[in-house]
């Protein structure tokens, strides 16, 4: 059900509207589970954890109707299952949760209490503990706990007999795997470098001859773009600083020095947007600000001193990509943490909107966009404008394309929406209302037209500009030798320049004032809009 309304309603002498697409409450006897943004897509079927009121925490599934939304299975007779960690593997959604009297055992479902079972009791002494389920070369990757050995790798094909300890990498103490991460169908981990304390990076096709050690020390975030791998790592004499890795032993090495001096970089949330890989780093100069780093020359730069000064930080956080940029949420020092975007440059760099108009410095004078999920072309987000709470929002990446969807919490209670899932054209999330969890489904719209796409068929051309990138001059020509007015747009939307062309065949533009840049090229006539992006060099 997709409608569009406008709701009044006086509370207290307060007057409120809310505009937009009502979400759909899935079903009235489910209370939503929230832990860790545990959900999972299987064969179209969402998967979570849930209870219908008497708080027993256990595995759900729903098709999108209340006839459909039901408890897959009771897997904890004895208490609360807590299901999380789902990953899928070969058309099988694998799972943690707790069982009788043992605590998060590995267990596996199609969906059916039939196909629900646990696949492996490896600890008679019951205190085993799962974690990091990860996919990799079509097995299960995870690591858990044996008394006698400590945390190890362990990999399953989902049967018993198939599920078993990678390798007991370090024999004399536990090596404690983690950051696992799928590498071209090879697992990519950190774990106890054998030799020394720190941690290193290991590769491993799920034998204990091919589980071997690549290098580093204390390899952090990592991540994969195209064929190499990048993450955070400690080099002698410069402290922690960007690498990059092939994936091979002996084959990391520094991508850039960050912060000379010795004292390291701090990188966090690395991301890749085509050919930058964005991150969080500090400078001593510039504190910690928004930098990328361009895998085509090999150089790291600094994005923007968003926050302006040494002593100031931006703290770019939630990156993620988009529509081949970067939005992230970052403060700028006056209007606090704030949705923004990035192209790589510093002018294309800039807050995309101030969700939460109160000062910054104010105690509740931020947003907090987080929980980004694509959906139908656009993101979806959670914030809080600072009037009616923490609710469901959406960008195309433009101002006037963002907006909050709807407000379920109404006035100022949050909804505090999550759990962000896209299934057969509806998006799927939970959200607080009347003293739970819910869960709930939004009917996505058509795709948003992106302002850089042409709007008339190539056979309906109303101009045509060049050259393109251009420097002090840029001609316009005029194709159908009708008037139209023109208007000439910097990549925040802000008009720049506008005109109009009377039929003359073909028009000089000066645009020496322009900054180099990109910008967006309009015209229209009665009958038809086009827009051209083009760049001044």
């Amino acid at each position: 059900m997709k409608k569009t309304i406008t709701l009044s309603i006086l509370i207290f002498g307060l007057f409120l509207t809310v505009t937009g697409q009502e979400p759909e409450l899935v079903s009235s006897t489910l209370t939503f589970e929230v832990r860790g943004q545990s959900v999972a897509v299987l064969n179209n079927i969402l998967y979570f954890p849930g209870h219908s009121g008497d708080f027993d925490s256990e595995l759900w599934r729903s098709d999108g109707t209340e006839a459909g939304t039901y408890e897959v299975m009771d897997l904890n007779p004895a208490g609360r299952a807590y299901p999380h960690s789902f990953e899928v593997v070969n058309n099988v959604l694998f799972f943690i949760a707790d069982s009788l009297s043992v605590t998060k055992q590995l267990f596996k479902t199609d969906g059916t209490e039939g196909g629900t079972e646990w696949i492996a009791d490896v600890d008679d002494a019951g205190i085993e503990n799962n974690h990091m389920l990860t996919e990799s070369g079509g097995l299960l990757f995870y690591r858990t706990y044996r008394p006698t050995i400590g945390l190890e790798l362990w990999v399953s094909d989902g049967t018993s007999e198939g599920t078993d300890m990678v390798k007991d990498i370090c024999e004399n103490q536990p090596s404690y795997p983690h950051e696992l991460t799928d590498f071209k169908d090879i697992l990519i981990f950190a774990a106890e470098d054998c030799e020394a304390s720190p941690n290193a990076l290991y590769r491993s096709d799920a034998t204990s001859a091919n589980t071997l050690i690549i290098g580093g020390n204390n390899p952090s975030g990592i991540i994969v773009a195209g064929d190499t791998l990048y993450f955070s790592n400690t080099f002698t004499g410069f402290g922690s600083e960007l690498a990059r890795s092939t994936g091979l032993p002996g084959t990391i090495e520094m991508a850039d020095e960050i912060n000379p001096g010795g004292s390291g970089s701090s990188i966090y949330h690395l991301t890749q947007v085509d050919t930058l890989v964005f991150f969080r780093a500090y400078h001593s100069d510039y504190g910690s600000e928004l930098w990328a780093y361009n895998q085509n020359t090999g150089k790291a730069y600094l994005v923007k001193d968003i926050w302006p000064g040494s002593s100031g930080s931006s703290f770019p956080d939630e990156l993620i990509s988009y529509n081949g940029k970067l939005i992230f949420q970052a403060h700028d020092g006056t209007y606090g943490q704030e949705l923004w975007i990035s192209d790589g440059t510093e002018e294309g760099t800039y807050m995309l909107k101030n969700i939460n108009e109160e000062p910054g410095g104010t105690p509740y004078g931020h947003s907090y966009p987080s929980k980004f999920y694509e959906a139908a072309g656009r993101l979806y987000f959670s914030a809080n404008d600072g009037t009616n709470g923490t609710e469901l929002w959406q960008t195309d990446g433009t101002a006037e394309g963002t907006s909050m969807v709807y407000n379920l919490g109404y006035l100022s209670n949050s909804s505090d929406p999550g759990s962000f899932t896209e299934i057969d054209g509806y998006l799927y999330f939970h959200a607080y209302y009347n003293g739970q969890y819910r869960l709930y489904k939004l009917e996505l719209p058509d795709p948003p037209t992106s302002l850089a796409k042409t709007e008339t068929k190539s056979t309906d051309k109303i101009f045509e500009i060049y050259p393109n990138p251009a420097e002090d001059e840029i001609i316009l020509k005029n194709p159908s030798g009708h008037r139209f007015i023109y208007t000439i747009n910097n990549i925040q939307g802000k008009e720049i320049m506008a005109g109009k062309c009377n039929g003359n065949n073909e028009v000089t533009l000066n645009i020496s004032g322009l900054k180099p840049g990109t910008y967006f090229f309009a015209g229209s006539n009665k009958n038809l809009r086009e827009v051209v992006k083009f760049v001044k060099k």
